[in-house]
């Protein structure tokens, strides 16, 4: 395992910023104040405590899996992907960039749909193109994260059945891969 590379650090702040927003100030203090580091093994970055850290180094290299926990995966062209875990570790409570989905969109965006605008039960007023968003259950129970695919102008039409938001990660991934 090794620290980032000043590029890749960029690259994974630059995509925490469109979930955190305003807070990625408050998220790095948090991160230095708990002691907790990103290393990258394998195109994989984890989130390691300095307690684990110094028990992964009296390992070789070759020996461990991993450690951590995995938030994301560097893909081949140097963008990184998040995973589910990210919706813990980095993206905290942040209701500013949040979509509420109804029960029917709730299932089916964990099944892998994107939600379309009559699952839509309400949704953030101050979200652009392109920002990151935290997608909860009508409960309040995070089900994953996506990203505004169309302007805002677009959610005041009356197309139901247009998607609005691509889904990037959700709880019911894991299911669906492990089957």
């Amino acid at each position: 395992m090794r620290a980032l590379k000043k590029e890749e650090l960029r690259c994974l702040l630059s995509k925490t910023i469109k979930f955190q927003g305003d807070k990625l100030v408050n998220f790095i203090e948090k991160k230095v104040y708990s002691q907790e580091f990103f290393r990258l093994q394998k195109n994989r970055v984890f989130i390691l405590s300095f307690f684990l850290e110094g028990r992964a180094i009296t390992f070789s290299k070759k020996k461990i899996a991993s450690a951590g926990i995995c938030i994301g995966c560097f893909s081949h062209s140097g963008k990184i992907r998040f995973l589910i875990p990210v919706l813990g570790n980095l993206v905290l409570e942040n209701k500013e960039n949040s979509v509420i989905l109804s029960s029917k969109g709730e299932s089916k965006f964990i099944f892998g749909n994107h939600p379309q605008k009559e699952n839509i039960l309400k949704i953030s007023k101050s979200l652009r193109k392109n920002d990151g968003v935290i997608f909860f259950g009508p409960n309040g129970i995070r089900l994953g994260f996506g990203e505004i695919f169309r302007d805002a102008s677009f959610l005041n039409l009356n197309w139901k059945k247009k998607i609005l938001i691509i889904n990037q990660g959700d709880i019911g991934k894991y299911i669906r891969n492990n089957k």
